[in-house]
C-alpha cells in the first residue's frame, strides 16, 4: 500500500479466511478514511501490542473485524499492560496469540480480563505476569491466571482463612507470594488456620487477623522463628489455639559455643513474631510446641500417645516413667495401685533390673 486519499468513504475487505496481513497496513487504511473499515472474513494479523492496537483499537485508524485471527509478535521481555491485551482480545472472537515471554502487569482485574475472561482474553505461554503494588489475589484468582502462562508471577495473596486452610496441601500458591494476608471467615466464624507449609524464599510478610470464633493458628518451622508473622486474635471470650514447629536443622536456632560465644553460622540475634489479643494468662487460650513433629510435656517426650497401656516416657534417651515407675506425674495412680502391680507382676520380675537406653531391663547393674 503505497498511499491512500480517501476522505469518508466507508470500506469492506473482503479477502478470504486466513489471508495473513500485517496489522500496519490495516491500521493505514483505516487511517485514511472517517468511514467505517469492515473486515468481513477471518483474516490473520501479525504484529505487535502497539501495531495491532492502532489496527483494531485506535479510534481513527482502526478497522471492523469479527473473527480475525491475530498474533502478537513483542520480544521476550518487552513490557505490556494487561488492558491492552484485554482490548484487543475484545474486538475478535478470533484466537489472540502472545507468542513470546513478555512481560505483563496490571491490577487484579485487568489482569483476569487478559488472560481469564472469556471474550477478552489472549493466549499466551510463558509470559511473566506482575500484579500492582497495592493489590492483592485471592487463591482462586491466583489459580486462573496461573493456569494461563508458565511464566512466573509475582503478587501477593489476600483470602479468608479457609481458602487459605485449603491451599496448604499445595502451600505454592502462597509461598510463592510477597506478603499473605489472612482474613477472617465470613461471620467471624471459627478459623483454622494450617501454615504448617510456609516457608520465607520468597514471603517477606505473613498477617493473619482471628474472628470472634474460635482461631486455631498453626505456623510452620520456617514461620515460628522468623519475624515475619503478625497475628491479631482479636480480643474475645473463645479459646484460640497456637500452635509453633521447630525442627533440629529447619528451625534456625541461635546456638552458642561452650564458652558462651555465638556459634560460627548460627543468627546473631533473637527474632520474634507479633503475636496480639492471645490471653494465655487467664488459660482461656493456649499455646502449644513441637519438636519435629511431637509435642514436648516438661522435660520428657511422649514415645507412643496411641498405646493406652503401658504409656512410656522418654528422657535423654532412658525411658524413667510408666505404668509401673513414676516420679508423682500424670501416670502417678497407675505407679501406687497395688491392683495394677499385682496383675503385672510376671512382668516385673521379668524385666527386673536397671533400664539401659536401648533395652527394657537387664540382670545387671549399668
Amino acid at each position: 500500500i503505497k498511499s491512500l486519499n480517501i476522505i469518508q468513504s466507508s470500506l469492506t475487505i473482503s479477502d478470504a479466511n486466513s489471508t495473513a496481513f500485517n496489522a500496519t497496513d490495516l491500521s493505514t487504511i483505516g487511517s485514511s478514511t472517517t468511514g467505517t473499515v469492515t473486515v468481513t472474513n477471518a483474516i490473520a494479523i501479525t504484529g505487535s501490542t502497539s501495531q495491532v492496537t492502532d489496527a483494531l483499537v485506535t479510534s481513527g485508524s482502526k478497522v471492523d473485524v469479527t473473527d480475525a485471527a491475530v498474533t502478537i509478535n513483542d520480544a521476550d521481555g518487552t513490557a505490556i499492560n494487561a488492558e491492552d491485551l484485554s482490548a484487543i482480545g475484545s474486538t475478535t472472537t478470533g484466537t489472540v496469540t502472545v507468542t513470546e515471554a513478555v512481560a505483563i502487569s496490571g491490577t487484579q482485574a485487568q489482569l483476569t480480563a487478559a488472560l481469564v475472561t472469556s471474550g477478552s482474553k489472549v493466549d499466551v505461554t510463558d509470559a511473566t505476569v506482575t500484579l500492582d503494588s497495592g493489590e492483592n489475589l485471592t487463591i482462586a484468582q491466583f489459580d486462573d491466571i496461573n493456569s494461563a502462562t508458565s511464566g512466573t508471577i509475582t503478587y501477593t495473596i489476600s483470602d479468608s482463612s479457609t481458602n487459605i486452610n485449603t491451599a496448604n496441601a499445595n502451600a505454592s500458591k502462597f509461598n510463592n507470594a510477597t506478603k499473605l494476608t489472612v482474613t477472617p471467615n465470613a461471620g467471624n466464624a471459627a478459623n483454622t488456620l494450617d501454615l504448617d507449609n510456609a516457608t520465607k524464599t520468597t514471603l517477606t510478610e505473613v498477617s493473619i487477623t482471628g474472628g470472634t470464633g474460635v482461631d486455631r493458628v498453626e505456623l510452620s518451622e520456617a514461620l515460628t522463628s522468623s519475624n515475619i508473622v503478625t497475628a491479631d486474635f482479636v480480643s474475645d471470650s473463645s479459646a484460640d489455639q497456637l500452635i509453633f514447629n521447630t525442627h533440629n536443622t529447619n528451625t534456625n536456632w541461635l546456638t552458642f559455643n561452650s564458652d558462651g560465644s555465638v556459634a560460627s553460622g548460627s543468627p546473631t540475634s533473637f527474632t520474634f513474631n507479633k503475636i496480639t489479643n492471645f490471653e494465655i494468662a487467664g488459660g482461656e487460650d493456649k499455646l502449644g510446641i513441637f519438636f519435629e513433629g511431637s509435642n514436648a510435656l516438661g522435660a520428657f517426650r511422649e514415645i507412643s500417645d496411641s498405646t493406652p497401656a503401658p504409656a512410656y516416657r522418654l528422657r535423654d534417651g532412658v525411658i524413667y516413667e510408666d505404668s509401673f515407675n513414676s516420679d508423682g506425674d500424670v501416670l502417678s495412680s497407675a505407679a501406687t495401685s497395688a491392683t495394677n502391680i499385682r496383675s503385672n507382676i510376671e512382668f516385673i520380675i521379668d524385666t527386673a533390673g536397671s533400664g539401659n537406653a536401648d533395652s527394657t531391663g537387664s540382670s545387671a547393674l549399668d
